[in-house]
């Protein structure tokens, strides 16, 4: 009875305990090829306008140490992509002088557990706002991406690491899936 009781204590205190974990930030994008771009030229500028680069806590009673944060640099992860998808729809992505500038901005990206010693979910916030502008007319909107993950036992950084991904994934997925933002950007 004793070793049960002190089992149970065992990993009731490691549940509360709960190491920082870095991940890498790769959102993935499924973008047809489609040329409506028509070889049209576009630059892509991404700045990180979060107050802290660290995406957030996984919780447990050190919930300030237990924190969740990128090995790599995120706005240009998110670049690399949106370059990648823009390629894809026909654009010619050129770091220079472009007919079209595309700027984003990681307004939001964070990772919340409910107070408490142990916690059973996660909400996964993103938020991108992006101003495409040619010449002198611009389109600016902001994409933003909720979910909620419920887990029996503390996630992996592996586990965080898709969630995260999957979560910022979609939400630049909505920029390449806005047809107020693809006819903006394709008019001649």
């Amino acid at each position: 009875m004793r070793i049960l009781l002190a089992a149970l204590a065992a990993l009731t205190l490691g549940a509360c305990a709960l190491s920082p974990q870095t991940i890498n930030v790769t959102p993935v994008l499924t973008v047809a090829n489609e040329h409506f771009g028509r070889n049209q030229t576009v630059s892509v500028m991404v700045t990180d306008n979060r107050k802290d680069a660290v995406i957030g806590s996984r919780g447990g009673i050190y919930n300030q140490s237990s924190v969740i944060q990128s090995a790599n640099d995120v706005a240009a992860a998110v670049r690399s992509e949106a370059e990648r998808g823009l390629a894809a729809q026909g654009y010619t992505v050129t770091g220079t002088e472009a007919n079209n500038l595309v700027r984003m901005s990681i307004e939001e990206m964070s990772y919340t557990v409910p107070e408490g010693a142990v916690a059973t979910s996660a909400d996964i916030v993103v938020a991108l706002k992006v101003v495409a502008q040619r010449g002198d007319t611009q389109y600016e909107t902001t994409y933003r991406s909720t979910v909620n993950r419920r887990f029996p036992v503390a996630p992996t950084a592996t586990q965080n690491e898709a969630w995260i991904n999957e979560v910022l994934g979609e939400t630049l997925q909505r920029f390449f899936n806005d047809a107020k933002m693809r006819a903006f950007l394709a008019a001649p």
